[in-house]
């Protein structure tokens, strides 16, 4: 049980670290300067623009040619439920991963 939350948590960071190389490639579109934010997950600081907007949201990474290394974008949604996504326009490819607001 333990390896698995370990290969979790390694899967977890590959997806997330994967995402920060493509996302700082190319400026922000529908993004303000204030909606960049950094976390910290296991140790690694990641640049995350936030998609806090529903023209945000589906703006997204379309448009862009990659992300540098340790950056992303978070999808901030209202509420918990079953939100899908698009790949219109994207230049590459992406991992998705879903955060539970509880863990």
């Amino acid at each position: 049980m333990k390896e698995r939350k370990i290969l979790s948590n390694f899967a977890l960071l590959a997806v997330i670290f994967i995402v920060g190389l493509f996302l700082i490639n190319q400026p922000a579109k529908n993004l303000a300067p204030e909606n960049i934010k950094y976390v910290k997950i296991w140790g690694q600081i990641i640049k995350v623009d936030l998609a806090l907007t529903k023209d945000a949201q589906a703006q997204g990474l379309s448009g862009r040619n990659g992300l540098k290394e340790k950056e992303g974008m978070l999808f901030v949604f209202d509420n918990s439920d079953i939100h899908s996504f698009w790949m219109k326009d994207m230049n590459f490819p992406i991992d998705i991963i879903w955060l539970d607001e509880a863990k």
